[in-house]
């Protein structure tokens, strides 16, 4: 790791080969993880760590004096949110990516950091070398999640989603009239739209004309399909 110098703003950063070193700032609150880490990379020529922090507090701070490219950041720390730490960082320096490099494999605490802005969720009980590949990662724009976290986080989406298509279903149901529920009830067991109109004392286009609504509001294309949504749904009562 090529040494730092100082500048107007505290830092000037270290160049490899024609480019600038990825600046690093690491906040855990285990002091001899943070040496290890240090060790870590001081191996490495295209890394350099410009500040450590062992609180919450320590860790925005020392993201907003030194704007690093990564923050490695521990989720928990000495009793503070790192969480917290994450949002701070981002609305201050949000240039800078934070790489949540954790103990924890609470899966509330993986989806929690990516949605305040954390470029990926690592275990401490990773390889070095995928720790180091995964700075480099999201420092090149990459979100890095490892597979047995990340398919806790493909199932949390289809969850969202799942429940998002539910609301939409269930909202569309709202918009129905009385009327209208009563049509789709018939039309559940099958009857036609003159049989209908005799049962509900009504014009066979008034029949129509509900048809076409009830088809409208639950976005379908067809008496089959306005059917199953009226099961699916429970909108319906049995016959």
């Amino acid at each position: 790791m090529s040494p730092h110098t100082s500048g107007s703003d505290g830092w000037v950063p270290s160049v490899v080969e024609g480019r600038h070193a990825i600046r690093v700032v690491i906040a855990d609150d285990h002091e001899l993880y943070r040496r290890g880490t240090e060790a870590l990379m001081d191996s490495e020529d295209d890394l350099e760590i410009v500040a450590e922090a062992s609180t919450a507090s320590d860790a925005v701070g020392a993201a907003l004096t030194h704007r690093p490219d990564v923050v490695l950041l521990e989720v928990r720390l000495g009793g503070q949110s790192g969480i917290d730490a994450c949002t701070a960082i981002k609305m201050g320096s949000p240039q800078t990516k934070v790489l949540v490099l954790t103990a924890s494999a609470e899966e509330a605490d993986l989806f929690k950091s990516l949605m305040v802005g954390a470029s990926g969720y690592l275990l401490k009980s990773l390889p070095a070398d995928q720790i180091l590949d995964a700075v480099r990662l999201v420092h090149s724009g990459e979100v890095v999640v490892p597979p047995p976290m990340a398919r806790h986080l493909v199932a949390e989406f289809a969850r969202l989603a799942s429940r998002t298509t539910d609301d939409v279903a269930q909202e569309r149901t709202r918009t129905l009239s009385e009327r209208e529920v009563e049509v789709l009830t018939w039309i559940t067991r099958g009857k036609p739209n003159r049989e209908i109109a005799v049962l509900m004392t009504v014009s066979e286009n008034t029949v129509k004309n509900h048809v076409r609504n009830i088809m409208s509001k639950l976005q379908v294309s067809s008496r089959t399909e306005a059917a199953m949504h009226a099961v699916r749904e429970n909108l319906v009562a049995s016959a």
